[in-house]
């Protein structure tokens, strides 16, 4: 199963890995050489509400910004599940 990584741990990965503990960044080296990162589709919305916000600041459109945030860290969006 792949772990999934909450909105302000992604931020803090990315901008200020030293707000993490050092278990934390050591379970996310594992998790990511092993199974991979990912985020919640609804994590985008959140970045786009922060970026809207400007709780957090991006560089050119939110659109391009979490491409390239998605890219580089190569964490994967999953989708929702849907109910049956």
């Amino acid at each position: 199963m792949t772990p999934l990584l909450d909105t302000h741990v992604l931020l803090w990965l990315v901008g200020e890995p030293k707000r993490l503990s050092r278990k934390a960044r050591q379970l996310i080296e594992r998790a990511s050489a092993k199974d991979g990162l990912a985020i919640a589709s609804i994590t985008l919305w959140e970045l786009a509400k922060l970026a809207a916000l400007r709780r957090i600041s991006v560089q050119g459109t939110i659109a391009n910004w979490t491409t390239e945030l998605l890219t580089t860290t190569g964490v994967a969006v999953l989708d929702p599940c849907p109910i049956s």
